[in-house]
């Protein structure tokens, strides 16, 4: 009688050894998949602090955008002009004349205790 060779499935029990080494595969795996964890939530983080730099960026500029203006300082020179009854701040650096105001009351008092 002549054997014919065919595949068979069946149930293969894993030795002692067999079953250690996997459990061994196991925690590698875990501890490599929560490293990567951790580095996702790092880089996530970075990232969202980029994001978040940007978007108050965009934030200021727009805000600038719409006001059409914004508040700066700059040492200014105090001049003023009884003829126009104006307070006139001039750029210390560029004696570019930057506000106007009205005379104050006060402004007034200097007027008369200088004529003095």
């Amino acid at each position: 009688m002549e054997q014919k060779i065919e595949s068979k499935e069946f149930q293969y029990h894993f030795t002692n050894e067999e079953l250690d080494e996997m459990k061994r595969e196991i925690v590698k795996k875990i501890n490599e998949k929560n490293d990567l964890e951790d580095s996702k939530k790092t880089v996530m983080a970075e990232m969202n602090a980029k994001v978040k730099g940007i978007e108050e960026g965009i934030n200021s500029l727009t805000r600038q955008v719409t006001n059409g203006f914004i508040w700066k300082w700059a040492e200014c020179k105090l001049s003023l002009n009884f003829e126009n009854n104006k307070r006139e701040w001039y750029d210390c650096k560029t004696s570019e004349l930057i506000c106007q105001e009205p005379l104050l009351p006060e402004d007034f008092q200097l007027s008369f205790k200088k004529e003095l």
